[in-house]
Protein backbone atom coordinates (compact mmCIF):
# COMPACT_ATOMS: atom_id res chain seq x y z
CA UNK A 1 0.00 0.00 0.00
CA UNK A 2 2.82 2.34 0.92
CA UNK A 3 4.55 1.48 -2.38
CA UNK A 4 1.46 2.49 -4.36
CA UNK A 5 1.23 5.76 -2.41
CA UNK A 6 4.88 6.53 -3.05
CA UNK A 7 4.41 5.71 -6.77
CA UNK A 8 1.38 7.97 -7.06
CA UNK A 9 3.25 10.79 -5.30
CA UNK A 10 6.19 10.36 -7.69
CA UNK A 11 3.92 10.48 -10.73
CA UNK A 12 2.19 13.57 -9.37
CA UNK A 13 5.56 15.24 -8.77
CA UNK A 14 6.68 14.42 -12.31
CA UNK A 15 3.44 15.82 -13.74
CA UNK A 16 3.78 19.00 -11.68
CA UNK A 17 7.40 19.38 -12.85
CA UNK A 18 6.32 18.87 -16.48
CA UNK A 19 3.58 21.46 -16.16
CA UNK A 20 5.97 23.94 -14.56
CA UNK A 21 8.52 23.29 -17.29
CA UNK A 22 5.89 23.78 -20.00
CA UNK A 23 4.79 27.04 -18.42
CA UNK A 24 8.39 28.18 -18.19
CA UNK A 25 9.00 27.33 -21.86
CA UNK A 26 5.79 29.14 -22.89
CA UNK A 27 6.75 32.23 -20.90
CA UNK A 28 10.28 32.18 -22.33
CA UNK A 29 8.95 31.78 -25.88
CA UNK A 30 6.46 34.58 -25.37
CA UNK A 31 9.17 36.84 -24.03
CA UNK A 32 11.46 35.93 -26.92
CA UNK A 33 8.74 36.75 -29.48
CA UNK A 34 7.97 39.98 -27.62
CA UNK A 35 11.62 40.96 -27.77
CA UNK A 36 11.80 40.06 -31.47
CA UNK A 37 8.63 42.05 -32.11
CA UNK A 38 10.09 45.10 -30.42
CA UNK A 39 13.32 44.67 -32.37
CA UNK A 40 11.38 44.32 -35.62
CA UNK A 41 9.34 47.46 -34.89
CA UNK A 42 12.54 49.33 -34.12
CA UNK A 43 14.10 48.10 -37.37
CA UNK A 44 10.97 49.05 -39.34
CA UNK A 45 11.04 52.50 -37.75
CA UNK A 46 14.70 52.98 -38.67
CA UNK A 47 14.02 51.65 -42.18
CA UNK A 48 11.26 54.23 -42.63
CA UNK A 49 13.58 56.98 -41.42
CA UNK A 50 16.31 55.85 -43.82
CA UNK A 51 13.81 55.84 -46.68
CA UNK A 52 12.95 59.45 -45.89
CA UNK A 53 16.64 60.37 -45.89
CA UNK A 54 17.10 58.76 -49.30
CA UNK A 55 14.03 60.61 -50.59
CA UNK A 56 15.45 63.95 -49.43
CA UNK A 57 18.74 63.25 -51.23
CA UNK A 58 16.89 62.24 -54.41
CA UNK A 59 14.69 65.33 -54.29
CA UNK A 60 17.77 67.54 -53.95
CA UNK A 61 19.37 65.87 -56.99
CA UNK A 62 16.21 66.35 -59.07
CA UNK A 63 15.93 70.01 -58.05
CA UNK A 64 19.56 70.66 -58.92
CA UNK A 65 19.08 68.99 -62.32
CA UNK A 66 16.04 71.14 -63.10
CA UNK A 67 18.07 74.29 -62.50
CA UNK A 68 21.00 73.17 -64.64
CA UNK A 69 19.62 71.08 -67.50
CA UNK A 70 17.01 71.51 -70.23
CA UNK A 71 16.29 67.81 -70.63
CA UNK A 72 16.50 64.50 -68.76
CA UNK A 73 18.53 61.49 -69.85
CA UNK A 74 20.14 58.43 -68.26
CA UNK A 75 23.64 59.95 -68.31
CA UNK A 76 22.74 62.76 -65.92
CA UNK A 77 23.79 62.84 -62.26
CA UNK A 78 20.31 62.06 -60.87
CA UNK A 79 20.28 58.79 -62.83
CA UNK A 80 23.90 57.82 -62.09
CA UNK A 81 24.06 58.65 -58.38
CA UNK A 82 23.59 55.99 -55.71
CA UNK A 83 22.06 57.64 -52.64
CA UNK A 84 22.92 56.08 -49.26
CA UNK A 85 22.18 56.43 -45.55
CA UNK A 86 22.90 54.40 -42.39
CA UNK A 87 21.51 54.12 -38.87
CA UNK A 88 23.38 51.76 -36.59
CA UNK A 89 23.61 48.35 -38.25
CA UNK A 90 21.00 49.22 -40.91
CA UNK A 91 22.06 50.67 -44.27
CA UNK A 92 20.00 51.90 -47.22
CA UNK A 93 20.87 52.63 -50.84
CA UNK A 94 18.59 54.16 -53.48
CA UNK A 95 18.59 54.80 -57.23
CA UNK A 96 16.36 57.05 -59.33
CA UNK A 97 14.73 55.99 -62.59
CA UNK A 98 12.64 58.03 -64.97
CA UNK A 99 8.99 57.02 -64.50
CA UNK A 100 8.18 58.45 -67.95
CA UNK A 101 10.46 56.05 -69.82
CA UNK A 102 7.74 53.43 -70.38
CA UNK A 103 4.40 53.32 -72.20
CA UNK A 104 1.76 54.85 -69.93
CA UNK A 105 -1.29 52.56 -69.92
CA UNK A 106 -3.59 55.37 -68.85
CA UNK A 107 -2.97 57.25 -72.11
CA UNK A 108 -5.24 54.61 -73.67
CA UNK A 109 -8.16 56.21 -71.83
CA UNK A 110 -10.30 58.90 -73.43
CA UNK A 111 -8.98 62.38 -72.68
CA UNK A 112 -11.19 65.49 -72.82
CA UNK A 113 -10.17 68.11 -75.39
CA UNK A 114 -7.33 70.37 -74.25
CA UNK A 115 -7.12 74.15 -74.49
CA UNK A 116 -5.27 73.72 -77.79
CA UNK A 117 -8.16 71.58 -79.08
CA UNK A 118 -10.66 74.22 -77.98
CA UNK A 119 -8.70 76.90 -79.82
CA UNK A 120 -8.71 74.75 -82.94
CA UNK A 121 -12.45 74.19 -82.66
CA UNK A 122 -12.98 77.95 -82.33
CA UNK A 123 -11.03 78.57 -85.50
CA UNK A 124 -8.04 80.05 -83.68
CA UNK A 125 -4.78 78.67 -85.10
CA UNK A 126 -2.54 77.18 -82.40
CA UNK A 127 0.91 78.73 -81.90
CA UNK A 128 3.54 77.32 -84.24
CA UNK A 129 7.12 76.85 -83.11
CA UNK A 130 9.60 77.78 -85.84
CA UNK A 131 12.15 74.97 -85.94
CA UNK A 132 13.91 76.29 -88.99
CA UNK A 133 12.73 73.45 -91.19
CA UNK A 134 10.65 73.20 -94.35
CA UNK A 135 7.06 73.93 -93.28
CA UNK A 136 5.54 72.21 -96.30
CA UNK A 137 7.74 69.18 -95.80
CA UNK A 138 6.85 69.08 -92.11
CA UNK A 139 3.14 69.14 -93.01
CA UNK A 140 3.59 66.27 -95.47
CA UNK A 141 5.54 64.24 -92.88
CA UNK A 142 2.85 64.89 -90.28
CA UNK A 143 0.16 63.88 -92.75
CA UNK A 144 1.90 60.57 -93.45
CA UNK A 145 2.31 59.96 -89.72
CA UNK A 146 -1.37 60.67 -89.05
CA UNK A 147 -2.46 58.30 -91.80
CA UNK A 148 -0.13 55.55 -90.60
CA UNK A 149 -1.21 55.84 -86.97
CA UNK A 150 -4.87 56.06 -87.91
CA UNK A 151 -4.57 52.86 -89.91
CA UNK A 152 -2.94 51.14 -86.94
CA UNK A 153 -5.42 52.29 -84.32
CA UNK A 154 -8.55 52.14 -86.44
CA UNK A 155 -9.37 48.55 -85.59
CA UNK A 156 -9.22 49.11 -81.84
CA UNK A 157 -12.35 51.27 -81.71
CA UNK A 158 -10.80 54.19 -79.87
CA UNK A 159 -13.27 56.83 -78.82
CA UNK A 160 -13.22 60.04 -80.87
CA UNK A 161 -13.26 63.35 -79.04
CA UNK A 162 -16.89 64.50 -78.68
CA UNK A 163 -17.59 67.52 -80.81
CA UNK A 164 -14.13 67.53 -82.35
CA UNK A 165 -13.86 69.33 -85.66
CA UNK A 166 -11.76 67.98 -88.48
CA UNK A 167 -9.52 69.52 -91.08
CA UNK A 168 -7.61 68.07 -93.97
CA UNK A 169 -3.84 68.04 -94.25
CA UNK A 170 -2.24 67.09 -97.56
CA UNK A 171 -0.14 63.99 -96.95
CA UNK A 172 1.72 64.10 -100.27
CA UNK A 173 1.81 66.35 -103.35
CA UNK A 174 -0.55 63.84 -104.98
CA UNK A 175 -2.92 64.21 -102.05
CA UNK A 176 -2.88 67.98 -102.56
CA UNK A 177 -3.93 67.35 -106.16
CA UNK A 178 -6.98 65.51 -104.88
CA UNK A 179 -5.88 61.87 -104.92
CA UNK A 180 -6.58 61.44 -101.21
CA UNK A 181 -6.62 63.35 -97.93
CA UNK A 182 -6.15 62.61 -94.26
CA UNK A 183 -8.29 63.87 -91.39
CA UNK A 184 -6.47 65.75 -88.63
CA UNK A 185 -5.84 65.93 -85.80
CA UNK A 186 -5.77 62.58 -84.05
CA UNK A 187 -6.96 62.52 -80.45
CA UNK A 188 -4.41 61.62 -77.74
CA UNK A 189 -6.24 58.32 -77.28
CA UNK A 190 -6.02 57.44 -80.97
CA UNK A 191 -2.27 58.13 -80.97
CA UNK A 192 -1.84 56.05 -77.80
CA UNK A 193 -3.81 53.10 -79.18
CA UNK A 194 -1.75 53.09 -82.38
CA UNK A 195 1.51 53.19 -80.41
CA UNK A 196 0.32 50.47 -78.06
CA UNK A 197 -0.39 48.27 -81.08
CA UNK A 198 3.19 48.87 -82.23
CA UNK A 199 4.50 48.02 -78.76
CA UNK A 200 2.60 44.73 -78.83
CA UNK A 201 4.08 44.07 -82.26
CA UNK A 202 7.60 44.79 -80.96
CA UNK A 203 7.04 42.38 -78.04
CA UNK A 204 5.38 39.78 -80.30
CA UNK A 205 2.16 39.90 -78.28
CA UNK A 206 -1.38 39.50 -79.69
CA UNK A 207 -3.25 42.72 -80.57
CA UNK A 208 -6.52 41.04 -79.57
CA UNK A 209 -6.00 42.19 -75.97
CA UNK A 210 -6.52 45.87 -76.89
CA UNK A 211 -10.37 45.99 -76.94
CA UNK A 212 -10.56 44.48 -73.44
CA UNK A 213 -7.98 47.00 -72.19
CA UNK A 214 -10.01 49.89 -73.60
CA UNK A 215 -13.19 48.48 -72.03
CA UNK A 216 -11.39 48.27 -68.67
CA UNK A 217 -10.50 51.96 -68.91
CA UNK A 218 -13.64 53.52 -70.37
CA UNK A 219 -16.49 54.80 -68.22
CA UNK A 220 -19.30 52.98 -70.01
CA UNK A 221 -20.48 49.36 -69.87
CA UNK A 222 -20.66 48.81 -73.63
CA UNK A 223 -18.53 45.88 -74.78
CA UNK A 224 -16.25 46.40 -77.77
CA UNK A 225 -16.40 43.81 -80.53
CA UNK A 226 -14.54 41.55 -80.82
CA UNK A 227 -12.63 40.50 -77.67
CA UNK A 228 -13.93 43.29 -75.44
CA UNK A 229 -15.04 42.64 -71.86
CA UNK A 230 -17.25 44.41 -69.33
CA UNK A 231 -19.08 43.28 -66.18
CA UNK A 232 -21.08 40.75 -68.15
CA UNK A 233 -17.87 38.81 -68.81
CA UNK A 234 -16.04 39.30 -65.49
CA UNK A 235 -19.01 38.49 -63.23
CA UNK A 236 -19.35 35.07 -64.88
CA UNK A 237 -15.83 33.98 -63.96
CA UNK A 238 -15.24 31.33 -61.30
CA UNK A 239 -14.02 34.13 -59.01
CA UNK A 240 -16.20 37.02 -60.23
CA UNK A 241 -15.33 40.72 -60.10
CA UNK A 242 -16.30 43.86 -61.98
CA UNK A 243 -14.49 45.91 -64.62
CA UNK A 244 -12.75 48.98 -63.23
CA UNK A 245 -14.14 51.39 -65.85
CA UNK A 246 -11.49 53.78 -64.60
CA UNK A 247 -7.79 54.50 -64.94
CA UNK A 248 -5.25 51.88 -63.90
CA UNK A 249 -4.01 52.27 -60.33
CA UNK A 250 -1.09 49.84 -60.73
CA UNK A 251 0.51 47.82 -63.51
CA UNK A 252 -0.39 44.58 -61.69
CA UNK A 253 -4.05 45.38 -62.40
CA UNK A 254 -3.38 44.20 -65.96
CA UNK A 255 -3.67 40.61 -64.71
CA UNK A 256 -7.41 41.15 -64.19
CA UNK A 257 -8.07 42.13 -67.81
CA UNK A 258 -9.51 39.58 -70.21
CA UNK A 259 -6.87 37.94 -72.38
CA UNK A 260 -3.86 38.95 -70.23
CA UNK A 261 -2.31 35.58 -69.48
CA UNK A 262 0.63 35.18 -67.07
CA UNK A 263 2.91 34.84 -70.10
CA UNK A 264 1.61 38.03 -71.72
CA UNK A 265 1.83 39.91 -68.43
CA UNK A 266 5.44 38.82 -67.89
CA UNK A 267 6.46 40.23 -71.29
CA UNK A 268 4.34 43.38 -71.20
CA UNK A 269 4.70 44.59 -67.58
CA UNK A 270 8.40 45.64 -67.81
CA UNK A 271 7.54 48.03 -70.67
CA UNK A 272 4.47 49.81 -69.27
CA UNK A 273 3.75 52.16 -66.39
CA UNK A 274 0.76 53.82 -64.73
CA UNK A 275 0.71 57.63 -64.51
CA UNK A 276 -1.77 60.40 -65.27
CA UNK A 277 -3.33 60.02 -68.72
CA UNK A 278 -1.69 63.20 -70.05
CA UNK A 279 1.87 62.43 -68.91
CA UNK A 280 4.11 62.16 -72.03
CA UNK A 281 6.85 59.65 -72.83
CA UNK A 282 10.50 60.70 -72.50
CA UNK A 283 12.37 59.63 -75.64
CA UNK A 284 15.72 60.20 -73.91
CA UNK A 285 15.10 57.38 -71.42
CA UNK A 286 12.70 55.00 -73.20
CA UNK A 287 14.07 51.48 -73.87
CA UNK A 288 14.43 50.23 -77.43
CA UNK A 289 11.12 48.30 -77.39
CA UNK A 290 9.22 51.44 -76.41
CA UNK A 291 11.01 53.51 -79.07
CA UNK A 292 9.78 50.94 -81.59
CA UNK A 293 6.21 51.87 -80.61
CA UNK A 294 6.51 55.52 -81.62
CA UNK A 295 5.84 55.03 -85.30
CA UNK A 296 5.71 52.45 -88.09
CA UNK A 297 9.08 51.56 -89.57
CA UNK A 298 11.17 51.88 -86.39
CA UNK A 299 12.58 48.36 -86.28
CA UNK A 300 14.80 46.90 -83.56
CA UNK A 301 18.03 47.85 -85.34
CA UNK A 302 16.91 51.47 -85.70
CA UNK A 303 15.76 51.60 -82.07
CA UNK A 304 19.08 50.21 -80.83
CA UNK A 305 20.96 52.79 -82.91
CA UNK A 306 18.78 55.56 -81.48
CA UNK A 307 19.68 54.41 -77.96
CA UNK A 308 23.39 54.50 -78.83
CA UNK A 309 22.99 57.91 -80.47
CA UNK A 310 21.31 59.52 -77.44
CA UNK A 311 24.04 58.18 -75.14
CA UNK A 312 26.47 60.30 -77.15
CA UNK A 313 24.17 63.28 -77.61
CA UNK A 314 20.77 63.32 -75.83
CA UNK A 315 17.93 65.15 -77.56
CA UNK A 316 17.32 68.60 -76.10
CA UNK A 317 13.77 68.73 -77.47
CA UNK A 318 11.26 66.59 -79.35
CA UNK A 319 11.73 68.49 -82.61
CA UNK A 320 15.40 67.43 -82.63
CA UNK A 321 14.40 63.82 -82.01
CA UNK A 322 11.79 63.74 -84.79
CA UNK A 323 14.33 65.12 -87.27
CA UNK A 324 17.06 62.63 -86.33
CA UNK A 325 18.76 61.19 -89.46
CA UNK A 326 17.73 57.65 -88.47
CA UNK A 327 14.06 58.72 -88.57
CA UNK A 328 14.09 60.49 -91.94
CA UNK A 329 11.23 59.21 -94.08
CA UNK A 330 9.56 57.38 -91.19
CA UNK A 331 6.06 58.56 -90.22
CA UNK A 332 6.36 59.98 -86.72
CA UNK A 333 4.33 62.42 -84.60
CA UNK A 334 5.74 64.56 -81.82
CA UNK A 335 2.41 64.35 -79.98
CA UNK A 336 2.68 62.72 -76.54
CA UNK A 337 6.48 62.85 -76.45
CA UNK A 338 8.93 64.87 -74.35
CA UNK A 339 12.60 65.12 -73.41
CA UNK A 340 11.93 66.53 -69.93
CA UNK A 341 10.38 64.41 -67.15
CA UNK A 342 8.41 65.37 -64.07
CA UNK A 343 7.82 61.89 -62.63
CA UNK A 344 10.55 59.65 -61.17
CA UNK A 345 10.75 56.32 -59.36
CA UNK A 346 13.04 55.94 -56.36
CA UNK A 347 14.00 52.33 -55.60
CA UNK A 348 15.47 51.85 -52.12
CA UNK A 349 17.06 48.69 -50.67
CA UNK A 350 17.50 48.46 -46.90
CA UNK A 351 19.89 45.88 -45.40
CA UNK A 352 19.30 44.96 -41.77
CA UNK A 353 19.66 42.04 -39.36
CA UNK A 354 16.29 40.64 -40.51
CA UNK A 355 17.34 40.64 -44.17
CA UNK A 356 16.62 43.01 -47.04
CA UNK A 357 13.66 45.37 -47.25
CA UNK A 358 12.59 47.17 -50.43
CA UNK A 359 10.76 50.47 -50.77
CA UNK A 360 9.41 52.16 -53.90
CA UNK A 361 8.67 55.91 -53.95
CA UNK A 362 7.01 57.82 -56.78
CA UNK A 363 8.23 61.43 -56.90
CA UNK A 364 6.79 64.36 -58.84
CA UNK A 365 9.12 67.24 -59.64
CA UNK A 366 7.01 70.39 -59.73
CA UNK A 367 9.70 73.10 -59.71
CA UNK A 368 13.16 73.71 -58.25
CA UNK A 369 13.01 72.83 -54.55
CA UNK A 370 9.47 71.49 -55.03
CA UNK A 371 9.48 67.70 -55.24
CA UNK A 372 6.56 65.87 -53.69
CA UNK A 373 6.09 62.22 -52.71
CA UNK A 374 3.11 60.97 -54.70
CA UNK A 375 3.18 57.37 -53.45
CA UNK A 376 5.17 55.03 -51.21
CA UNK A 377 5.05 51.26 -51.45
CA UNK A 378 6.66 48.26 -49.80
CA UNK A 379 8.09 45.78 -52.25
CA UNK A 380 9.08 42.19 -51.61
CA UNK A 381 11.67 41.96 -54.35
CA UNK A 382 14.19 44.44 -55.70
CA UNK A 383 14.03 46.04 -59.14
Amino acid sequence: MKRHARGAALIAAVLVAAVVAAIAVALTTRDRYAILSVERLDEQSRAAALTREIEVQAAAALSHDLENSRHDDVQEAWAQTEFDATRGDIAAVGRLRDAQRLFNLNTLAFQPPTAADAALDAGVPPPVEDTGGDAAGDARDEGRAIRALRDLGGGAAAEPSPGATTSTVPATPEDAAGASSVTAPLSPQQVAVARFMLLLQALQLPPEIVPALLDWLDADTDTRFPNGAEDEYYTRLEEPYRAANAAFADVSELRLVRGITPEIYAKLAPHVCVLGNSVPLNVNTAPAEVLMSLGPGIDRTTADLLVISREIQPWIDVATFVKHPLLVGRPLLAQGLTTRSNWFELHTRIDGSAGMLFRHTLLERLAPNRVRVARRERRYVGE
